[in-house]
Parts: C-alpha cells; sequence; structure tokens
C-alpha cells in the first residue's frame, strides 16, 4: 500500500505499508484519516482489517468466508461490510477496536451487498440490493427501505458512494446482455 499526496501533481511516496495478505482490495479511509479499513485474502478466503498508519494491521473478521467492502461508521466506531455464508450475501457490524461481528440484515431471501455507511448520518447504511436497485439498512434495527428498483430492467446495479455531504448517491449501472447459442453435430 502506497500512500501518496492527493495534491501533489506528481506521485510522491509518503509512506509505504506492508500488507501480509494475498489481495488487498477496496480500502476505505477512517474520516480522521489515520486508519485504512480493507478486505484481504489470506489463502482465498477474505476477511476486514484495518490498517492503523502508525501501527500492525489488525484482522477484524475470522469466519474464513468472503467478508468484503467494509466501511466505517461517520464517527469511525464500527465497520460495516458484506458476508456471503453459504447464501445471499447479509450486511454484518464489527466494532472498530475488534470484537465480535453482529448480523445487521436477516432476509435470507434477499442479497445485500457493497454497504457504504452514511457519512452525516449514523444509522443509515446504503446497501446494492440483488444488484437491481438500492436500499437503505438502518444500522439500529437492520431493517432497509428499498430507494431503487431496476429488477425489470436489464441493468446490473453495484459500487454505490455517498457524496461527502450525505446528499446524493452515485452508483455503477452496468447493461446485462448475452446471447444465445445452438450447438449441433454432437
Amino acid at each position: 500500500l502506497v500512500i501518496r499526496d492527493p495534491g501533489a501533481l506528481s506521485v510522491d511516496v509518503l509512506r509505504t505499508i506492508e500488507v501480509h495478505a494475498d489481495g488487498f482490495v477496496a480500502p476505505e479511509w477512517s474520516s480522521d484519516g489515520t486508519r485504512l479499513a480493507y478486505y484481504a485474502s489470506l489463502g482465498g478466503d477474505s476477511d476486514v482489517w484495518v490498517q492503523a498508519l502508525d501501527g500492525e494491521p489488525r484482522q477484524l473478521t475470522f469466519e474464513g468466508r468472503d467478508n468484503m467492502f467494509p466501511t466505517w461508521s461517520p464517527d469511525d466506531s464500527r465497520i460495516a461490510f458484506q458476508r456471503e455464508l453459504g447464501g445471499p450475501r447479509q450486511i454484518w457490524t464489527v466494532p472498530a477496536a475488534g470484537g465480535e461481528p453482529t448480523r445487521l440484515t436477516h432476509d435470507d431471501d434477499r442479497e445485500f451487498s457493497h454497504p457504504q455507511w452514511s457519512p452525516v448520518d449514523p444509522d443509515e447504511i446504503l446497501v446494492v440490493l440483488d444488484h437491481a436497485g438500492l436500499a437503505i439498512v438502518s444500522a439500529s434495527t437492520g431493517e432497509y427501505t428499498p430507494v431503487t428498483d431496476f429488477r425489470t430492467s436489464r441493468w446490473l446495479i453495484d459500487y454505490p458512494s455517498w457524496s461527502h455531504d450525505g446528499a446524493k448517491v452515485y452508483f455503477s449501472v452496468a447493461r446485462q446482455v448475452g446471447a444465445s447459442y445452438l450447438l449441433e453435430g454432437f
């Protein structure tokens, strides 16, 4: 991991942090700029880690499954992430200082992924719902409210992000296209 000054026109390395993992994905800064949350692969399974810029990395999840896309609460006290335990992905939270993860969403018929905690409202976590829309999950109750629904379209929704003031949401839209083929002569 290389830290650089975002205001610089050239890339001057300010600091290099060694990350001990097979992969290092989706780093997200804490609001105070002193820590990074990310998910990393060790032997094929993904877990959530926190890296203080002046310390050693700390592993926050230990399930040996797909724990991905960490996002900080506005006060940096908790981290939300998606976890897949053999069924649809669900949203979980864990104290940023370490502790036991807690399942937040409990609808096993829906897939919740790519969480993004609101930068201004500690109770709102934006999620991708079934890759067909967006929803807001309450961090206190786990209840969710759909905010978009593109299930009848051929759109695939992904990677939401809040504006810094929490007034806007950005997300990726991909068009699902496909072709059918007929194979003969077996």
